[in-house]
């Protein structure tokens, strides 16, 4: 069975693989994608996190370090957006996702056995020895490497296991699921990213997440805990109620006393509200220019941000000019090369006919000494 350090590293792998795609879809639809280490974080932009960069990946594993229970992605867009990225591409392509759909959805159907808990760890769920999941039991197919389920631990039919939830507007979480050993889920328990104690016992119908985040060991947890009246009971109730009665009425007079006290502050009160209302209007007026001054502010970073996107461009721009230059480059030198070849071969056909013209000249020569011998005998 996977141990904590394993499923924590499972989880850092997930993130990484929707870091990864995150970045080359927000780069395609021209989105920002933020990553948050819990619902309250601050956000951060994924491409400070690029695994595929040194300084990236340097980051990534600060980010990551530790032991988190889920991390929340935002930033995908709104239905009506034209660019809007499904939160579903970020983690796998759609062939993997089909496939993991289908297994999930035909192991669901099996009954509890050997062959449908073979299936979900085929699909990556981690699950213990003598653990038995019921029919209709459905356990998440987008990341269930992220889902643990102990040993002798019993999984009721109709219960949700998920490692993921999509909150809208292009938000989704993802986390970790642990479930302990000997435990018993009973049908219809939903539960998302969640720690369950080894020995906990859920009722019928009862939701988990996101009531707890945590569960201990050898818990009971109910949606509705039922309750046993008698009818003895009743009457003793009536009569503690009688002289909880009388008891309020004395309070009451004791109240209207207190009332009348109480009005007289209330003058006081209105009197020092006047001042504060003439120190609100004051207050009013600093904020108003407050939120001015907060408002250039802002403009001042938006066109900061555009500064900086341009510079991003012309960065880019200049890079591809450089490898333009570099291509040409390498061309005029092939066809410098080629004309210093050429040249060479100038070079020697000239060398030959120089020679050639050499050997004329030497029979010219010889022509000449001949016809001067023949001149002479005759």
């Amino acid at each position: 069975m996977m141990d904590k350090y394993d499923i924590d590293e499972a989880l850092r792998r997930a993130v990484t693989r929707i870091i990864r795609r995150g970045i080359r879809l927000g780069e395609k639809k021209g989105r920002v994608i933020t990553i948050a280490r819990s619902a309250s974080a601050d956000p951060i932009d994924i491409r400070e996190l690029n695994p595929d960069t040194v300084v990236g990946a340097e980051r990534l594993r600060d980010f990551v370090k530790g032991k988190k229970n889920f991390y929340t992605f935002a930033g995908l867009g709104k239905l009506s957006e034209p660019n809007r990225i499904h939160w579903t591409a970020l983690n796998r392509p759609l062939h993997q996702r089909i496939l993991l759909s289908w297994l999930v959805l035909f192991a669901m159907m099996l009954r509890a056995g050997r062959l449908k808990n073979s299936l979900y760890r085929r699909a990556g769920v981690t699950i213990g020895k003598d653990t038995e999941i019921m029919q209709a039991c459905w356990i998440d197919q987008f990341c269930p490497e992220l889902i643990s389920i102990g040993d002798n631990t019993l999984v009721g039919a109709f219960c949700k296991i998920t490692s993921h939830a999509y909150e809208g507007a292009g938000k989704f979480r993802v986390g970790l699921v642990r479930i302990g050993d000997n435990c018993i889920l009973a049908s219809g328990v939903a539960m998302g990213a969640i720690r369950i104690g080894d020995g906990t016992r859920v009722l019928p119908n009862t939701t988990l997440s996101p009531y707890f985040a945590r569960l201990h060991k050898n818990s009971i947890v109910s949606a509705l805990p039922p309750s046993v009246t008698r009818t003895e009971d009743r009457g003793r109730k009536a009569e503690d109620g009688g002289r909880k009665a009388e008891d309020g009425g004395r309070k009451t007079e004791d109240g209207g006393r207190k009332t009348e006290d109480g009005g007289r502050k209330t003058e006081d009160g209105g009197r020092k509200a006047e001042d504060g209302g003439r120190k609100t209007e004051d207050g009013g007026r600093k904020t108003e220019d407050g939120g001015r001054k907060t408002e250039d502010g802002r403009r001042k970073a938006e066109d900061g941000r555009q500064r900086t996107e341009d510079g991003r461009q012309r960065t880019e721009d200049g890079r591809q000019r450089t490898e333009d230059g570099r291509q040409r480059t390498e061309g005029r030198g092939r066809r410098t090369e080629g004309r210093g070849r050429r040249t060479e071969d100038r070079g020697r056909r000239t060398e030959g006919r120089g020679r050639r013209t050499e050997g004329r000249g030497r029979r010219t020569e010889d022509r000449m000494l001949n016809f001067n011998k023949s001149s002479k005998k005759d």
